[in-house]
């Protein structure tokens, strides 16, 4: 099972975008089976984080069986460690900026893209400017998990 974790932190940003997108979470990232995450943060873009690099102030985790495509999912979002954060995709929320040009993420459209890039799009909508980790929480093919044991 792919986990997604959805957290939101003590910060002014954090609570800026769960403001905007009307949610309790501002940041996802993709769990790994050792306990770290993979996603992209405003500093470093997406990197392997270790599992205390934030402390959240909400916390939820999503998942989704992929069965055989769970390889191909991480391999695709391994694939793109060292990707810069997505600084101009900020404005996507304001202007209609589109996230798929080039190779720069946001938390939550990395993780769209990564879903996408095997064939399982997360949402039945063509977010083409703007996706917010509230967004995602919606999928309809997401289901409620634990934290990995």
């Amino acid at each position: 099972m792919i986990k997604l974790r959805f957290v939101s932190e003590n910060t002014v940003g954090s609570s800026i975008i769960c403001w905007y997108s009307n949610s309790k979470y501002s940041h996802v990232d993709i769990g790994l089976p050792d306990g770290t995450f993979l996603g992209s943060r405003y500093y470093g873009g997406v990197q392997i984080r270790p599992n205390n690099y934030l402390v959240p102030k909400e916390e939820l985790w999503l998942g989704q069986e992929l069965g055989i495509k769970e390889v191909d999912l991480l391999a695709w979002a391994k694939s793109h460690i060292g990707d810069p954060y997505n600084w101009k995709g900020i404005y996507s929320f304001a202007f209609d900026t589109n996230w798929r040009v080039k190779n720069s993420w946001l938390c939550s459209t990395f993780v769209l893209a990564a879903f996408e890039a095997v064939g399982m799009p997360l949402l039945n909508m063509n977010y083409e400017t703007k996706a917010t980790p509230a967004d995602i929480t919606m999928s309809l093919n997401l289901v409620a998990t634990e934290v990995w044991s």
